[in-house]
C-alpha cells in the first residue's frame, strides 16, 4: 500500500500548502499528551496571575496614595446594623428601571452629604478657663437645664463636643449635653442637637422615632431647620431595595435630590444647610447662576457656603465636556452617586449605573465593576469601605489612578446642619483650627 510522505526539499512548502495535503495533516495529527496540554495551560494560567497582580499591585499604590492625601471616608454607624446587599454575578445585568433620583437612596450609606475633616485635639489651654466656667454654669445645684443659663451652657458645651476643634470630639458626650438642656425647656432650640444625634447616631444607633418627636418639638421654633432635619430624615432611614431600584426609571437629570420639595420648603423657610444643599445641586447640573444664588442666601450662617462661592468661580472658568453617548452619560451618573457630587450618596444605584453602563459598552464602567467586585466582604456582601476607597479612583485611562481633579473644586458641606448655630466666637476659633475661611 503507498503511503503518503510529507514533501521535503525546495517544494516542499508549496506542495504542503495544498488542500489535500492539508487534509492529510488534519485526518493523521496524533492527539497531544495530557502533560503537554496541561503545561501550556498552566503557562496561560502563571501568566494571567502575573498580569492581575500587578494590575492589583497598581491600584494599591494608588490607593495609599489617596488615603494619604484626603480625609478618610466616614461610614454611617446606623448603617452597619442593617441588612447588607447582596452581590449577584459579576456579569452586567439588565437595564435597571430605577430613577437614580426618584426616591431616597439606599441605607448602605445614607449620608446626607459629605463630612468636613474632623478634628480631635484637646482642649487649648488659652480656652480652658472659658470651657471650664461653661461646665460651672451647665452645672448647677439646682440641677441640668434649671435655669436659662444652665440650659444654654449645656446647648454650647453640646455644640462643641459635636464638632471638636477647641475641644476633643466626642459625639457621644454632645448627645448627652443637649438632652440635658433640653430639661426645663428654658433652651428649645436644643432640640435640634437631639434630633441631629437620633439621625446621625453620635456614635450610638439612629433612632428614627425619637428624631422625629425631637423635630416635632423643634418646628415651632426653627421651622427652617426643623424642616431640613425632616429631610435629613427621610433620605436616610426611609429604606430602598435592590429590587425597588430595578422597578423605577432611570433619571437621567443630574443634580436632582430627593424629596426636593421638603427642601425647598427648608430654604424658603431660611435654612441655610438646605439652601447650600440646593446650590449643590444647581452646581452638579452646571446651573452656576442658580448656584450662585443659592450659596449667597446661605454664605452669612455657613461657611461651607462661603467657601463653595470661590470653588463655583473656579469651576465657572473650566471648560466643560459632555459625554460622547449613552453609555457615557450612564457612568457619569454613576460617578455623582458614588461620589456624592450634587446627589446624596448612593452605592447601591451608582452600581446599578455602572452595570447599565458597562452593558452598553462602556469601559470605564467595566474597569469600575470589576474594582468593585474584586473585593466582597467574608460573607459575600457588598464591601463599602472598599466601595469608598473606589470613589476616588479615575477608571478612565488603562490603569487606575487618583482622580485628582475632582478634589480641586468639589463642592463642600458643613459638618453638620448645626455648625452655624455654634455661638461666633467659638465659631471663629473652630474655623481658625480647621483653616477655613
Amino acid at each position: 500500500m503507498h503511503q503518503h510522505r510529507k514533501p521535503t526539499g525546495r517544494h516542499a512548502s508549496h506542495e504542503w500548502a495544498r488542500p489535500e495535503s492539508r487534509a492529510w495533516a488534519a485526518g493523521n495529527r496524533r492527539p497531544q499528551p495530557t502533560s503537554l496540554r496541561l503545561l501550556l495551560w498552566s503557562k496561560r494560567l502563571a501568566w494571567r496571575m502575573i498580569f492581575r497582580s500587578c494590575c492589583r499591585g497598581a491600584l494599591a499604590l494608588v490607593l495609599t496614595g489617596a488615603a494619604l492625601a484626603q480625609p478618610g471616608v466616614r461610614i454611617d454607624p446606623g448603617s452597619q446594623s442593617r441588612p447588607p446587599i447582596r452581590i449577584g454575578s459579576p456579569n452586567p445585568v439588565p437595564a435597571p428601571t430605577a430613577g437614580p433620583l426618584g426616591g431616597p437612596p439606599i441605607d448602605v450609606d445614607t449620608s446626607a452629604g459629605p463630612r468636613g475633616p474632623e478634628i480631635t485635639r484637646a482642649p487649648a489651654a488659652r480656652y480652658q478657663g472659658e470651657l471650664n466656667r461653661l461646665r460651672q454654669a451647665a452645672q448647677p445645684a439646682s440641677g441640668y437645664g434649671s435655669t436659662r443659663a444652665a440650659a444654654h451652657a449645656a446647648w454650647v458645651l453640646g455644640l462643641l463636643d459635636l464638632h471638636g476643634g477647641v475641644v476633643a470630639l466626642v459625639p457621644r458626650q454632645a448627645a448627652t449635653w443637649f438632652e440635658r438642656a433640653t430639661r426645663s425647656g428654658h433652651e428649645p432650640l436644643a432640640w435640634a442637637g437631639v434630633a441631629w444625634c437620633a439621625i446621625d447616631g453620635c456614635e450610638s444607633p439612629p433612632d428614627p422615632a425619637a428624631a422625629q418627636a425631637a423635630i416635632n418639638r423643634l418646628r415651632p421654633v426653627r421651622r427652617g431647620l426643623a424642616l431640613y432635619l425632616q429631610w435629613v430624615l427621610d433620605v436616610r432611614h426611609e429604606p430602598v431595595t435592590l429590587a425597588e431600584v430595578d422597578r423605577a426609571q432611570v433619571d437621567q437629570t443630574p443634580g436632582q435630590l430627593p424629596q426636593l420639595d421638603l427642601l425647598r420648603q427648608a430654604a424658603a423657610a431660611g435654612d441655610a444647610a438646605a439652601q447650600n444643599e440646593l446650590g449643590i445641586a444647581a452646581a452638579a447640573r452646571d446651573d452656576y447662576a442658580q448656584a450662585r444664588a443659592d450659596f449667597q442666601k446661605a454664605a452669612s450662617n455657613s461657611p461651607a457656603a462661603r467657601a463653595n462661592l470661590q470653588l463655583l468661580a473656579q469651576r465657572e472658568s473650566r471648560p466643560t465636556s459632555s459625554p460622547g453617548n449613552a453609555a457615557d452619560a450612564l457612568f457619569v451618573q454613576a460617578q455623582r452617586f458614588h461620589r456624592g457630587d450634587g446627589v446624596p450618596v448612593d452605592y447601591a444605584r451608582a452600581l446599578r449605573l455602572y452595570q447599565e453602563a458597562a452593558s452598553q459598552g462602556s469601559l470605564p464602567a467595566r474597569r469600575m465593576l470589576e474594582l468593585i467586585l474584586s473585593r466582597p466582604t467574608p460573607s459575600g456582601t457588598l464591601n463599602i469601605a472598599w466601595m469608598a476607597q473606589l470613589a476616588q479612583v479615575d477608571v478612565r485611562s488603562g490603569l487606575p489612578q487618583i482622580d485628582a481633579y475632582r478634589f480641586a473644586d468639589r463642592m463642600l458641606r458643613d459638618p453638620t446642619p448645626l455648625f452655624g448655630l455654634i455661638p461666633a466666637p467659638w465659631l471663629q476659633r473652630i474655623l481658625a483650627a480647621r483653616n477655613q475661611p
